[in-house]
């Protein structure tokens, strides 16, 4: 593999962990304001 390709690789693996990150974090969001009787996560953070 050329340097160019493992450049792209490495910036397609970050785009990927960074729209995760942020469909989690959306889903956590939308979950805690669902549910706002339960102000207390029971979720763990691994």
């Amino acid at each position: 593999m050329s340097l160019f390709a493992v450049f792209l690789a490495i910036v397609a693996g970050a785009m990927a962990v960074a729209l995760v990150a942020l469909v989690v974090t959306l889903v956590v969001l939308a979950v805690r304001s669902r549910r706002p009787s339960q102000p207390r996560v029971t979720y763990r953070n691994d």
